[in-house]
């Protein structure tokens, strides 16, 4: 189970506890507490720790009181569980005297945070909350096994003497996170785990550069974009949700996407598509650079979803295709077409039944010096476009291709809004007209 999906939830966060030095010996405190409560939907809980005191140093064989339990503070019946994020190092040397009352999964799972090994424990509250009803605690203390020592090199050793992978100077959180999920549609809490996960928001967020970012995604991550990447390929897998953050840095690469995938905020460079969708993907606060005369920038495949918000996109192919019941919604930014294709090439494509795209707005151009075998868009057989807004230049002058817009069989293109440097009055929707004003024409209602 990766611990990177989420919906109808809240998940709160208390435990942040270092190391420090002291003498031969490691000690863990809790230097403050901290709250963080994300909620989605109508669920909502509180996570507590009434027996912790501030500022408690974890000494080995000295248990130190700890018992995280959550609240019911919503109005809705709710499934709910914790994780406990432990260094991988300390993982084994550290006892947590778990609750009869919680189930606690024994496969535990691994992560990376700030380049640290984690194991993650997560426990189970196998009843339903109701409102106002509180969990037992999920367990009542922690302890730094007694014979864990440290050598003077600050090393901390095991029972055998051998050093465990940590040392006095480290310092990493261990933390708690309780996570609740409206108990409808779920019968348990582990499918409510399961629906949780598959939504993505506990995925780990992870800065990465040119050496670690092809592993950051691969394990699933959120990754924040250090650096300029180039990498042959990127996918995105079935059950991962991942957002891409290229923090104003260039990403160059092929992506294809099977889960769920949001890149935003920098540069997109591919020669051939940029993505490659099949899932649920949304692009934002983009420049693209992809495409070549054989492909089309972003593709949309076999009934994904596609979302490209203030995305400047030039391609040296296609623009945007729809393909095979797939839908894509173009909200803002521009389409360039500059290809050498000798083969038509559209601004936005549909093909195969049931593949949609809508236009809400942007600004749309193709180079008017190379082959015009261009329109701005192609509704094949089956498919529907629809424009609501936008910008789009001069048809091409080449015959066959002068009307801006292609239809095949039964394809359609339904317009009630937008302007054009050409006539688009054969697609207008009932109850809207395409008004002249000079060279361009303005589609209102009536």
């Amino acid at each position: 189970m990766k611990l990177n999906r989420s919906i109808l939830l809240v998940l709160a966060l208390v435990l942040s506890v270092a190391m420090v030095t002291t003498g031969t010996l490691a000690y863990l405190t809790d230097t403050e507490q901290k709250v963080n409560v994300f909620t989605i939907g109508n669920v909502d809980i509180e996570l507590d720790e009434p027996e912790w005191v501030e500022n408690s140093q974890l000494m080995p064989g000295i248990p130190v009181p700890k018992d995280p339990q959550i609240t019911n503070v919503g109005d809705n019946n709710a499934w709910s569980w914790m994780t406990v994020t432990i260094p991988s190092a300390l993982y084994p040397h550290l006892t947590l005297d778990y609750s009869d009352e919680w189930i606690v999964d024994d496969e535990v799972e691994t992560t990376t945070v700030d380049g640290v090994d984690m194991t993650v424990v997560t426990l189970y509250y196998p009843e339903l909350l109701a409102p106002e009803d509180v969990t037992p605690p999920a367990f009542e203390s922690v302890t730094l096994n007694s014979y864990i020592d440290a050598d003077e090199d600050g090393n901390l050793l095991d029972a055998d003497g051998n050093p465990i992978g940590w040392t006095l100077t480290d310092a990493h959180e261990i933390t708690v996170d309780a996570f609740a999920i409206q108990d409808k549609p779920f019968t348990d809490v582990e499918d409510a785990y399961d629906a949780y996960n598959k939504s993505g928001a506990y995925a780990p967020t992870v800065d990465a550069g040119s050496e670690n970012f092809d592993e950051a995604v691969a394990d699933g991550n959120n990754v924040n974009l250090t650096e300029d990447v180039t990498t042959d390929s990127t996918t995105i897998d079935d059950d991962d949700v991942v957002t891409i953050d290229l923090q104003d840095n260039t990403l160059s690469t092929v992506l294809t996407n099977n889960g769920e995938l949001t890149v935003t905020d920098g540069t997109l460079n591919s020669d051939v598509y940029g993505l490659e969708n099949f899932g649920d993907a949304t692009l934002s606060d983009l420049t693209v650079n992809a495409g070549s005369p054989g492909h089309y920038a972003v593709i949309s495949q076999t009934g994904s979803t596609t979302t490209l918000d203030d995305v400047d996109l030039t391609s040296g192919g296609g623009g945007v295709a729809a393909a095979n019941g797939a839908k894509v919604e173009f909200n803002s930014g521009s389409v360039n077409v500059d290809s050498t294709s000798t083969s038509g090439r559209y601004l936005f494509y549909a093909e195969g039944a049931g593949s949609e795209i809508t236009i809400n707005g942007g600004d749309f151009s193709f180079s008017p010096t190379k082959n015009q075998k261009r329109a701005y868009i192609c509704a094949m057989d089956g498919t529907t476009v629809y424009v609501t807004g936008g910008t789009f230049g001069p048809a091409s002058t080449r015959s066959g291709y002068t009307g801006g817009i292609k239809t095949d069989g039964t394809g359609k293109v339904i317009i009630t809004g937008g302007t054009f440097g050409f006539d688009p009055s054969t697609w207008v929707a009932e109850g809207y007209v395409a008004t002249k004003n000079g060279s361009t024409w303005t589609v209102t209602a009536q």
